[in-house]
């Protein structure tokens, strides 16, 4: 048995919801069917995509027979069985999206949460190659509608404003953009908590684009060393976060910097990515260039202070045999 001081299982108690309403309204009745998509999102958070999806399917297909494929309640499932489709990486889902969002807004209207839930998902999986002016303004639109039917604390309200900040970024706004993912960095914070992964990801793109907009300073590379702390204890040494924190403080790194230090760096940010994507991640690519140059400064570096050790110690031989070495 549970003790009563430990937290409440979601999962388990969506489980025992639908397992009662089941018995009670039988397997097809709209009731049960409802607690069994909790139940599919119970599992999805808990890390059990497959079992979510597949209740998610019962849920879509009982609801296609017995209330039709246009009927609200239907289509509420339909986008998000095919949403959580594209998560997992199955082809076609993009179109499906296409295909289903037209009807969503006809049938339940263009501010409907499951409508702007839709468009959101879609605006994310086609905006790659986009023009960033376009992506701003289609965001900064989204952003609004979703402010006005979720409220501004709403995840999906603070996704909106952190992609509108990557597309200000992109044409060059750096401050603008650094200003809208602190915004949304203090949101998360509240409502998702400091080490949250989608906080810890505003918070870096905050004080990267600051740092781009106003200078890199002592201040600015102080707030990178804590936050890679934080990001490697939360995420991990390799994970993509964590990765693009380290190479964006080693590119700020002053060329005054400690010469092995750099190397060393480098050589680990150079291996990092390879064990997560292979040879052909750009971090890796990238930080092999940047190993090469560090390496380079290094010999350069180490043979001008042969040089100058030697001509020292040619000076002191010198002296010691009371060679005159002027000019004259």
């Amino acid at each position: 048995s549970q003790d009563s001081g430990d937290a409440p299982d979601p999962l388990a108690n969506a489980l025992r919801e639908w397992e009662s309403t089941q018995t009670a309204m039988g397997p097809r009745h709209e009731s049960t069917l409802a607690a069994l998509l909790v139940l599919a999102a119970a599992r999805r958070s808990a890390g059990d995509s497959v079992g979510a999806l597949r209740d998610a399917r019962e849920v879509l297909d009982s609801r296609r027979a017995v209330l039709g494929a246009e009927h609200p309640d239907t289509l509420a499932a339909s986008w998000l069985v095919t949403a959580w489709r594209h998560q997992r990486g199955e082809t076609g889902t993009v179109a499906e999206l296409g295909e289903l969002l037209p009807i969503m807004t006809r049938v339940l209207g263009a501010e409907h949460p499951d409508t702007l839930w839709a468009r959101h998902t879609l605006a994310l999986a086609t905006e790659i190659g986009e023009d960033p002016a376009r992506r701003m303004v289609h965001w900064v639109q989204l952003c609004g509608q979703e402010t006005r039917v979720f409220g501004v604390r709403h995840e999906l309200t603070l996704s909106a404003l952190y992609a509108a900040a990557l597309a200000r970024r992109d044409l060059g706004d750096n401050f603008g953009a650094s200003s809208d993912a602190l915004v949304v960095y203090t949101y998360r914070r509240r409502l998702l908590g400091e080490h949250h992964p989608d906080t810890l990801s505003a918070r870096l793109a905050r004080v990267t684009w600051r740092g781009e907009a106003v200078g890199v300073t002592g201040e600015t590379l102080n707030d990178f060393d804590e936050l890679i702390v934080e990001l490697q204890n939360a995420l991990g040494h390799d994970d993509p976060t964590t990765l693009v924190a380290r190479y964006t403080r080693a590119t700020w790194t002053p060329e005054s910097a400690n010469e092995i230090e750099r190397i060393s760096e480098w050589e680990v940010l150079a291996e990092d990515p390879q064990r997560g994507d292979g040879e052909g991640n750009p971090l890796a690519v990238d930080g092999r260039e940047k190993l090469d140059e560090a390496r380079a400064q290094w010999r350069y570096a180490l043979d001008d202070t042969r040089e100058i050790a030697f001509d020292v110690l040619v000076d002191l031989e010198s002296q010691n045999l009371g060679v005159d070495l002027s000019p004259n």
